[in-house]
């Protein structure tokens, strides 16, 4: 007898996910000096300061992402805030994905190899200005098939 184990990266993207529809809520200018910005910034700079010393080190970011579904938090995180129109997709995903951002030198570590709030704060205000631009537009979107 053969057992074949299929990992993610071997499903196609289609199988795994759909996206997320958030229903009845209108597109709407947002402020990121508003209080669902500053409250989606703050839980979701919780999310990764797994042992509470206002600094994201890097093993946090793996074990967020690991063990507390970081992804799908943050998309949840978006909902909750009212921060999505047209819900979240693959490209927004990518926008809020803290471990591309590091590599991509798009959020900025400090001296000590860690990022601090302010830090991730600004990265995450510059991702949610893309998401929203996006929301404006049909870039990214997918269709729901059920």
């Amino acid at each position: 007898m053969q057992i074949s184990l299929r990992t993610p990266s071997m499903l196609h993207k289609s199988s795994l996910f759909r996206p997320i529809s958030i229903s009845g809520i209108h597109s709407r200018s947002i402020s990121t000096d508003s209080s669902e910005y500053k409250k989606f910034c703050e839980d979701a700079f919780m999310l990764f300061d797994l042992n509470g010393d206002d600094v994201i080190e890097p093993y946090e970011i793996e074990e967020a992402y690991k063990f507390k579904g970081a992804g799908a938090e943050l998309s949840r995180l978006i909902e909750k805030n009212n921060l999505g129109g047209k819900g979240v997709t693959w490209e927004s995903l990518d926008l809020l994905d803290l471990v591309k951002a590091s590599k991509d030198g798009k959020v900025s570590f400090n001296s000590d190899g860690n990022i601090e709030r302010e830090a991730f704060t600004a990265w995450l205000t510059g991702a949610l200005d893309k998401f929203k631009n996006m929301e404006s537009s049909m870039d990214g979107a997918q269709i729901e098939h059920e």
